[in-house]
């Protein structure tokens, strides 16, 4: 009996200790400081989803930046998230040549934000002027890539889901070891391997994993829209 209760407990801590993984890597806000926002600033900052025939954005997430270049958002936990702005979890990778592909839910609804978008003060989103943009990564768009590059994600899923494997793109291969828990986490994709410069070939190989934000390897970009 008492192997039993052991076991048991054994079972219970495991279980726990996942749970407490998984509230670890989950993230429902991103905050820094970014000088050149000063120049936009004092507004909002909004996190939206668009997909597809969508063509008003919808907010799963908003904060505020100001006159110093900082901000802060926060991420809606459980945002209005409409059929025409999500996906079906397979479908990020449709269209692609994949090898052992496996997801385990395709058919859970997801939606990713790659970067958020600065806006008029108190501004709702769907008609608003976009004042500028911000994303995490170690570089800014347009580099050319080099091992160790990386670049941050945000997936929110309506469930639990996991999806491994690899994909190949035109400019290189996406490896998956992706464990998505049910609402918001943060992707990292880390370069893992560049190949020789052959032409405007930026080819490279990435690693895509659910991690917590790395923030002594990335920094915030802003890009002005003025």
């Amino acid at each position: 009996m008492r192997s039993r209760r052991r076991s048991a407990l054994r079972v219970a801590v495991v279980v726990a200790l996942f749970a407490m993984l998984g509230a670890a890597w989950s993230q429902t806000r991103v905050n820094g400081t970014v000088g050149a926002c000063a120049q936009v600033a004092p507004a909002d900052l909004v996190a939206e989803a668009r997909a597809g025939l969508a063509w008003f954005p919808v907010e799963v997430g908003r904060g505020s930046v100001g006159a110093d270049g900082s901000f802060a958002l926060a991420f809606h936990e459980a945002p209005y998230l409409p059929d025409d702005v999500t996906v079906p979890l397979e479908n990020l990778f449709a269209g692609q040549r994949c090898e052992d592909l496996t997801v385990s839910e395709p058919e859970a609804r997801v939606v990713m934000v790659r970067e958020l978008r600065i806006v008029p003060r108190g501004a709702a989103c769907e008609y608003c002027e976009t004042l500028g943009t911000l994303y995490a990564a170690t570089k800014e768009h347009g580099s050319l890539a080099t091992t160790g590059d990386v670049e941050v994600r945000w997936i929110h899923a309506e469930r639990a889901a996991t999806v491994t494997g690899r994909c190949t793109f035109g400019w290189g291969q996406e490896t998956y070891d992706i464990e998505l828990a049910a609402g918001w986490n943060t992707v990292v994709f880390e370069t893992v391997a560049v190949a020789e410069s052959i032409g405007y070939c930026d080819c490279r190989d990435v690693h895509a994993s659910v991690q917590p934000f790395p923030r002594a390897q990335v920094a915030w970009h802003f890009v002005s829209s003025r």
